[in-house]
């Protein structure tokens, strides 16, 4: 058998802290019991006896008395059978319990009364919350734990560990995170479906051109030809001036020395200006081409945008996944380095608990009592006392095995045995301490 190794009780502990442990344990008419007064002597309280003779009754009466809520739910009929009240009385040093429970007159139902007091005789108001103070909801009753889901367990245990982080807020910071990339890793698909449907065109103009600049070039260039058309009529004008001058040279002889002149000039200004004029068939076509060109302009530059946008989201979405590899290495260190209940307990990565790296639900029964014992205490009540109903399924190893986790943690165990032999621990016949045949160990 593997023996795990609790964590260590702390030490030097306030007195107003110190454990409180049962010094005594007085009960009547409780279920089975008739009457029963028992003063254990120590970590190991052992309650045996054949079936039915009220070992069970033993231990629901020191956990009815403390913990009445939880208990009442699976004990609705508290008083033995011919009597009309039951008590039960537990002295844990600091305070005495008792709990009364009557009868009402129609004999259909119960009342209980709860009385705290401290070890001088004081009387404490808020009896039951006194009490819920000093216990959480696994003392008493270890094997609540074993009830629980996975998750819930898990859940316990970690409310008990003095964790650096709450692997909670680790856990939404996650969910928030993943959440993000979702959403970003929608817009990545969905830019690059964009950009699967918008063809690359690296020969298309850098920007679009103005309509309204593209008539007045057009506008600008149909007056120069227009002026040099008109120079052109006004040169042949001049030419069949010069032919009619001819034919009356010798008396228009002055007016021809003038009419050359300007004719000279005039083609000299023609010379000058040639060169300069625009292509009007080439602007013209400019023009009926200037919508496809800026069309393919303006594919170009939103192209540029989209493959801009996809990889601002490609890096978020490469950024968030950063933080939750992150977030998961950061709690699964966090786990890694508890301080478990016990030596060999462990988160498993699917979320539940491993014991000596076997699932807890897998584990012996044995073994999984000792997990919940350990992390019943881990917590640090005050009340350090936990009950285990079904003790006949540990062996002596087992037994001994869960006396010392008991003396680690400064808890006092009661466990329910069935033997006939009344040579083990406090023997219980018939409703009645018949004899304390071994020492509690």
């Amino acid at each position: 058998m593997t023996i795990t190794t609790p964590r260590p009780v702390e030490q030097d502990q306030h007195p107003a802290d110190a454990p409180l442990r049962v010094v005594e344990l007085h009960a009547e008419n409780f279920k089975r019991i008739r009457a029963v007064d028992i003063t254990p002597t120590g970590d190991l309280v052992v309650i045996s006896g054949a079936n039915g003779q009220g070992k069970s009754s033993v231990l629901d009466a020191l956990w009815s008395a403390v913990a009445n809520s939880s208990a009442a739910k699976t004990i609705p009929d508290p008083i033995r059978h011919g009597s009309d009240t039951a008590e039960v009385r537990v002295d844990l040093g600091e305070l005495v319990v008792t709990r009364t429970w009557t009868r009402t007159g129609d004999g259909q139902a119960t009342t209980t009364r709860l009385k705290v007091e401290s070890s001088t005789g004081a009387r404490m108001r808020n009896a039951q919350t006194v009490l819920d103070t000093l216990m959480s909801r696994l003392t008493l009753d270890p094997m609540v734990f074993l009830s629980m889901r996975e998750a819930d367990q898990v859940a316990e245990l970690l409310r008990i560990l003095d964790l650096p982080q709450d692997p909670a807020e680790i856990d939404r910071a996650r969910a928030e995170a993943f959440e993000q990339r979702t959403i970003v890793n929608r817009d990545v698909k969905r830019l690059a479906a964009q950009l699967d449907g918008m063809p690359d065109d690296p020969t298309a103009p850098p920007a679009e051109v103005s309509a309204a600049e593209a008539l007045a070039d057009l506008a600008t260039a149909r007056q120069a030809i227009d002026a040099y058309r008109a120079m052109e009529r006004e040169a042949d004008a001049l030419s069949a001036r010069l032919t009619a001058i001819a034919e009356q040279i010798a008396a228009l002889e002055a007016e021809r020395t003038r009419v050359e002149a300007d004719h000279y000039a005039l083609l000299t200004r023609l010379d000058e200006a040639e060169p300069g004029l625009a292509d009007l068939d080439a602007l013209t076509a400019d023009l009926a081409d200037l919508e496809q060109r800026n069309a393919r302009a303006r594919a170009q530059h939103r192209r540029a945008e989209v493959v801009a946008e996809h990889v601002a989201v490609v890096a978020r979405s490469e950024d968030l996944s950063t933080r939750i590899a992150c977030l998961d290495e950061t709690k699964r260190t966090l786990l890694a380095e508890a301080a478990m209940p016990l030596d060999g307990l462990a988160f498993a990565d699917d979320g539940g608990l491993t014991n000596q790296g076997v699932p807890l639900a897998q584990c012996a029964a044995s073994e999984r009592l000792r997990v919940a014992v350990a992390v019943a205490m881990a917590g640090q009540p005050r009340l350090r006392v936990i009950r285990v109903t079904d003790g006949s399924l540990l062996d002596t190893a087992s037994r001994d095995a869960l006396a010392d986790l008991a003396r680690a943690y400064g808890a006092q165990v009661w466990i329910e045995l069935v033997d006939e032999t009344g040579q083990v621990g406090v023997v219980i016949e018939d409703g009645t301490v018949a004899t304390t045949a071994g020492d509690t160990e």
